[in-house]
């Protein structure tokens, strides 16, 4: 009898001990991945699109929806990935894919954020006592604005929207960003930094930045009105629709039509639509020719994402008389190297990956260089045509979707649909291209 009764005792004792060790586990987890809130903090995700990972006390998971924040949070954004936090009342931050920040402090006076790479928007009516970001070796503070800021490596841009954002920057100087101003901020190989403020153009916005714009509340004063921003989205889709369908001016003026054409990520060509590719083959030539087709193979079937991609260089039709002696033959008389053509691509790949693919095919010269301060690739020649050829300002230049990215072309990761355009500035640095002015 006793022996039954020391075993009841026993294994009610076990059953005890395994309940408790199960609490604390899940006690442990929950306030790992913030579970059961924090007293504290008063940053919380509020929207995650696509895969957003967090990283607390050295455990990295998956960031997901009402997730409060604390200090010492790693937060990245993966490719096509965007997530939107709460700070407090009235605040919103929004980190676009690609983008990673580290919480140094989430308590309700004091929120300060580290800017790893990437980029973010900020929505601050109402910003905590103290609120700033750290992006390379410069500080923004904040006092209720709504701003953006762009990090990339050797460079960075500060947009202000609304109100006025306070940035110390390595040089020492401080400087007051005012309302619809952008700091922008960039190495040189040799280790100098240039510094420079100038008038932010609604044109010269990404899609993050003006998509982000448009959902601040009606009550905030932008520099930009809502219905500016979209004229511009409109205009880029206008332009994208149109070189999607192939006819961009002089585009097919030798009789073929490159955007009928298209490249699986093996570089097979074939016209939209088909199964079956041909083989291209360089044909050696650089002026404003097609890459030819010889022989046929199957199609592997196995589709990737496409973007379109465009070479041009039609501004040097106005500007001949600047052009370095000799390189005439290398100017289509249509100003377009390559029409556009349609190329898969598989996650992961930039702009230089499909640039470098489609060049390689169609026997297009292409000459390039890396730049280790900015940790990416620099376009110096596109068909026998250099920085310099056609004047002190001349030189190559691409935007995605109608917008010219502030940082390298091997550090812009691609998605599906983007179009891609590289084209040849002569003036203004890229004004007559439809890049911002100066």
């Amino acid at each position: 009898m006793e022996t039954k009764r020391s075993r009841r005792i026993f294994n009610i004792v076990m059953v005890v001990l395994i309940a408790c060790i199960i609490t604390c586990g899940i006690m442990a987890v929950g306030n790992l991945k913030g579970w059961f809130g924090s007293a504290s903090s008063v940053v919380q995700a509020t929207e995650v699109q696509g895969v957003t990972s967090i990283e607390r006390k050295g455990v990295a998971y998956t960031l997901k929806k009402d997730t409060h924040i604390q200090p010492g949070d790693n937060i990245e954004t993966k490719n096509g990935s965007q997530a939107l936090f709460e700070i407090g009342k009235d605040n919103a931050l929004r980190l676009n894919d690609n983008t990673e920040i580290l919480f140094k402090t989430a308590k309700k006076d004091d929120v300060d954020i580290q800017i790893n790479h990437g980029e973010i928007f900020v929505d601050a009516g109402k910003a905590p006592k103290k609120f700033s970001f750290k992006y390379g070796d410069s500080v923004a503070t904040i006092k209720g604005t709504v701003f953006s800021i762009s990090a990339q490596n050797g460079s960075s841009n500060l947009n202000v929207f609304e109100g006025k954002v306070a940035v110390k920057t390595k040089s020492g100087k401080t400087y007051s960003i005012d309302k619809g101003k952008c700091l922008s901020i960039a190495e040189s190989g040799n280790g100098k930094v240039a510094e420079d403020i100038r008038d932010i153009q609604a044109k010269s916005l990404n899609e993050f930045n003006i998509n982000s714009a448009l959902k601040c509340k009606d009550s905030r004063n932008l520099c930009f009105s809502k219905a500016t921003l979209k004229r511009v989205i409109a205009d880029r889709e206008k332009e994208k629709t149109v070189a999607a369908s192939g006819k961009d001016d002089g585009s097919g003026e030798d009789g073929d039509d490159d955007s009928d054409k298209s490249l699986d990520k093996d570089g097979n060509t074939k016209s939209k639509g088909e199964s079956a590719s041909s083989k291209s083959s360089k044909t050696g030539k650089n002026s404003g020719s097609k890459s030819s087709t010889t022989g046929s193979s199957s199609s592997t079937g196995t589709q990737g994402k496409t973007c379109n991609i465009t070479i041009r260089c039609d501004t040097i039709l106005n500007n001949m008389g600047n052009l370095t002696s000799g390189k005439e033959q290398f100017v289509p008389s249509s100003g377009v190297i390559l029409g556009t053509t349609t190329v898969e691509f598989t996650e992961g790949e930039t702009v230089f990956d499909v640039l470098k693919r489609v060049c390689n095919i169609g026997g297009i010269q292409l000459e390039y260089s890396w730049t280790p301060m900015y940790e990416s690739y620099y376009i110096e020649g596109i068909n026998n045509l250099y920085e310099f050829d056609c004047g002190s300002q001349s030189g190559w230049m691409y935007k995605v979707d109608g917008w010219f990215p502030n940082y390298g072309c091997s550090s812009y990761k691609l998605k599906g649909g983007d179009d891609i355009v590289w084209c040849y500035t002569c003036n203004g640095l890229g004004a007559d291209v439809g890049g911002p002015t100066m």
